[in-house]
């Protein structure tokens, strides 16, 4: 898993996108490590490049994103409290996250009390 964070950091975004959806593949397979990997990849939904944003932003949307509004706050909690992106940019959870993230189209607007109470 080491070798894929790296990967991850790479100048080349054929290089970050590809280790995303491998490290997508590990999580549906279980494979121990690919859970915090993945959180390692939210800060890149910050970065410049525009495929390598929407390549985090699908796996986002793959991973946490579920038409259960229970099940999709329960992965919303686990991931604020499992993930430092809002500490690492200064930043609230909810501001840590683009907008998009937060319209109706990926997350109920009910359910942005999760980050409410974990600010």
């Amino acid at each position: 898993m080491p070798n894929l964070v790296q990967l991850m950091a790479s100048f080349s975004a054929t290089d970050v996108e590809n280790t995303i959806l491998l490290l997508m593949r590990c999580r549906q397979f279980q494979i121990d490590g690919s859970e915090a990997c993945l959180r390692k990849m939210l800060p890149l939904v910050f970065s410049p490049d525009k495929s390598i944003y929407e390549a985090v932003e699908n796996a986002f949307i793959t991973i946490y994103i579920r038409k259960n509004p229970v099940e999709t706050a329960k992965n919303l909690v686990s991931l604020a409290v499992d993930s430092n992106i809002g500490q690492a940019n200064g930043s609230s959870c909810r501001e840590a996250m683009p907008q998009v993230w937060w319209s109706d189209k990926w997350v109920p607007k009910n359910l942005l009390f999760v980050c409410k109470f974990m600010e």
